[in-house]
């Protein structure tokens, strides 16, 4: 018998509509896919340890996203932010012990996060509606849902969530 590989987004896209109340059967009638794999897919995505995980990933995204809008709205853009202005004269400068710098570092983190891990098409989403806090929280797509769930890994990863870690005041040798 074949092997079908599927690609993740194929994949998300199934689990969405199972998610969304359609039945195993009626998902793999209509994409041809075998019925046994329907069903793996939805224990593996219904799980309450899945489900938990994804929750958490929506919060990561979340916080950061706030915190970054809230920060942003005071100090501009990543692209707009004049980095001489606040080293003195000296260009672009790696701090972790001024508040100002930790701040800058970021806004810089959290938007190179978003570029490196969205599609262009995402990626200006992103810019456009959600640094801005141009967008309704509670309608939520599933794949804005997957978007989040993305993303948060991503802030997760690199140490951007939980932002009190991020913040954590270097100590100093003596």
């Amino acid at each position: 018998m074949e092997q079908r590989t599927y690609t993740e987004e194929f994949t998300a896209n199934v689990v969405d509509r199972l998610l969304s109340g359609e039945s195993p059967a009626s998902v793999s009638n209509e994409l041809k896919i075998p019925l046994r794999t329907v069903k793996s897919w939805q224990q593996k995505h219904h799980t309450p340890k899945a489900t938990q995980r994804r929750e958490k990933l929506r919060g990561a995204f979340q916080v950061v996203l706030d915190t970054h809008s809230k920060i942003r709205s005071t100090i501009g853009t990543s692209k707009a932010i004049d980095y001489s202005r606040n080293t003195g004269g000296q260009g672009a400068q790696y701090s972790r012990s001024d508040i100002g710098h930790q701040l800058i570092d970021f806004v810089v983190d959290v938007d190179k996060a978003a570029k490196d891990t969205l599609t262009p098409t995402e990626h200006k989403f992103f810019e456009e509606n959600l640094t801005t806090g141009d967008y309704d929280p509670t309608v939520q797509s599933s794949s804005f849902l997957r978007l989040q769930e993305r993303l948060g890994s991503v802030f997760v990863a690199r140490g951007l969530y939980p932002t009190s870690g991020y913040f954590k005041p270097v100590g100093r040798g003596r």
